[in-house]
């Protein structure tokens, strides 16, 4: 296949790719003749030549195929952002890449990633989209200081976790920021010359509101804001809060993601953190319990810090809680997904069940833990993923002892 100097071509996979002859680049990494590029199932990347024709030769597995062929741009449509990372001296330490979903945030980061990398650039990378994470599983933050060039961001180990316990940053807005703030502080506690934090896809309603207290939590230099509509409110309310000069706005490139393209990616990164696993038996007493960012215990040493945990049997598979208090029914345990470690995230796992007696069997690849950050992440035997029911109690709802409600 002939690729002229100004078009460009889309790939997915699963898919090899080899050059033939010529010169082309994936991502900002020039294809060489003796390695050829592997393509994912579902991932979508483009073939680029760079100052001549390109002549390619590409094998596709089940479902992989040429998106489209001869389309102008490709990541050519972002030399602004290309100008940003690769100058010298670096005119960015810190940028963050905001747009709805599917308009090509995750290939942004990639391309301006391998830019400076082959720069010789010390780079950090902050994975904030908690639905679709290439450094975390589902319902995670992830981070990662990177000293190569890659094609895919799944092909990294994440070395920092937050975990978040949800899939959707809606009605946890708060909890999601925190998250992503510790992420980032504990790439920078590494020195990276430049930080790229990538983010979700909720940029309407409420979203917009959540993406500026993001923006004012993390402090970036730029705001990359991928542009998909011709009037965004995100984007005004971006350059209301920050200015002009710190809002740059990139012309979108992503190809929109079926929801069942979404949920096997998810289901492919379940697999990936909770491979190798086994049976671990815990008392629930035994260890620190997390929901949403608040440590709970069944016999709270201290109640202004840490609420009392309840666990009980009801039909109702609702998950209630409150600062003081988190009433969780024992049937909605069964597959739940799970952060495990101490301070920090070290390992993942899936609840199995959870006795009478508050002893929880848990399968993960983990060997000891002393705390279990409960999510509203519930997993079938295929891995899928369906949300748990979640409400927040108040004074007028927060039933006065267990009784109440079991």
């Amino acid at each position: 296949m002939k690729i002229a100097v100004k078009d460009t071509v889309l790939i997915k996979g699963p898919a090899t790719i080899r050059l033939q002859d010529g010169e082309a680049e994936v991502l900002g990494i020039p294809l060489s003749y003796e390695e050829p590029i592997v393509v994912r199932r579902n991932k979508i990347l483009p073939i680029e030549p760079i100052t001549k024709p390109a002549y390619i030769t590409a094998a596709f597995g089940q479902n992989g195929c040429i998106l489209q062929k001869q389309i102008k741009g490709g990541t050519k449509i972002w030399v602004r952002a290309k100008d940003l990372v690769t100058s010298t001296p670096i005119k960015v330490r810190r940028l963050m890449v905001v747009g709805a979903s599917d308009s090509g945030k995750s290939t942004l980061t990639t391309y301006l990633l391998n830019l400076a990398v082959a720069k010789g650039i010390k780079v950090g990378v902050v994975d904030a989209d908690i639905g679709q994470s290439d450094l975390a599983p589902p319902g995670c933050v992830g981070g990662a200081v990177i000293g190569r060039q890659v094609i895919d961001l799944r092909d990294v180990k994440g070395g920092v976790f937050e975990f978040v316990g949800s899939t959707s940053p809606m009605g946890i807005e708060r909890v999601v920021v925190m998250s992503v703030r510790r992420a980032v502080e504990r790439i920078s506690d590494q020195q990276p010359d430049l930080l790229l934090i990538n983010t979700d896809g909720y940029v309407d309603g409420e979203g917009v509101e959540y993406k500026i207290k993001l923006s004012e939590s993390l402090s970036p230099d730029l705001v990359l804001y991928i542009s998909t509509e011709p009037r965004s409110r995100l984007k005004e309310r971006l350059i209301e809060r920050f200015g002009v000069e710190k809002v740059l706005t990139l012309e979108g490139a992503g190809i929109e993601k079926s929801s069942g393209e979404r949920a096997e990616r998810r289901m492919s990164q379940f697999h990936r953190y909770l491979r190798h696993g086994k049976v671990t038996r815990r008392k629930i007493s035994e260890c620190k319990i997390t929901f949403l960012d608040r440590e709970y215990a069944i016999n709270p040493e201290n109640r202004s810090t840490t609420g009392k945990l309840e666990i009980c049997d009801t039909p109702d598979l609702t998950i209630l809680s409150s600062e003081r208090k988190l009433i969780l029914p024992r049937r909605v345990l069964g597959g739940m997904f799970v952060g495990l470690g101490g301070e920090v995230i070290e390992g993942f796992g899936c609840v199995i069940r959870c006795d009478e007696g508050d002893n929880m069997e848990i399968w993960t690849p983990l060997h000891t833990f002393q705390k279990i950050q409960l999510s509203l992440i519930r997993l079938n035997e295929k891995l899928r993923d369906e949300r748990i029911p979640h409400r927040n109690l108040n004074l007028y709802t927060e039933p006065l002892d267990k009784e109440d409600i079991c």
